[in-house]
C-alpha cells in the first residue's frame, strides 16, 4: 500500500509532522509531544526533514498522533 495522501516527515533530532489531505489533518511532534499545528516552516521541511516511506510507520505515527489529539480536546 503506498499513502500518497499522507505526507510524513522526520528531523534527525525526531520532530515529526504529518499531513493527511483525505481531511486535512496536521500534527507535529516537538518536545516530547503532538499538537495539531503546523509548527515548522516549509523551509524547515525542506532543509531539516526526510520523508518517512515505510507504510506501516506512517500508519502508526498518523494514528498515535490522532489519539493523543483526540484525547487532549
Amino acid at each position: 500500500m503506498v499513502l500518497r495522501h499522507i505526507l510524513a516527515a522526520r528531523s534527525a533530532q525526531g520532530e515529526i509532522f504529518l499531513f493527511d489531505e483525505t481531511d486535512n489533518f496536521v500534527a507535529s511532534f516537538k518536545n516530547g509531544a503532538w499538537c495539531a499545528k503546523q509548527l515548522f516552516r516549509f523551509s524547515e521541511l525542506d532543509d531539516n526533514f526526510r520523508p518517512i516511506e515505510e507504510d506501516s510507520e506512517i500508519l502508526q505515527l498518523i494514528n498515535e498522533a490522532r489519539r493523543a489529539l483526540s484525547n487532549s480536546v
